[in-house]
């Protein structure tokens, strides 16, 4: 997924500083944003084989759980019971 974001947007950042459309410093802030994405996803655990990363083992992507309501819903005006 890295790669498919991040070279088209190094290569469109090279063609706008070749043709002068933007400057030098262009290219900079593209190298920063694929190195920001590379850091993410070497800590989701998505940057390679080595599971050095964050373990996603125990979490629970199979769907939405129901979440619980408060243990004492009052219904109506709270003042009158």
């Amino acid at each position: 997924m890295m790669i498919a974001c991040c070279i088209p947007m190094l290569a469109i950042a090279i063609v706008l500083v070749a043709t002068g459309v933007v400057g030098v410093g262009f290219i900079f802030v593209a190298v920063a944003c694929t190195a920001m994405m590379a850091l993410m996803m070497r800590g989701m655990n998505h940057g390679g084989e080595d599971h050095q990363g964050m373990d996603h083992g125990g979490m629970d992507h199979g769907g939405a759980r129901p979440i619980d309501g408060p243990p004492h819903q009052t219904h109506g005006r709270p003042d009158v019971r």
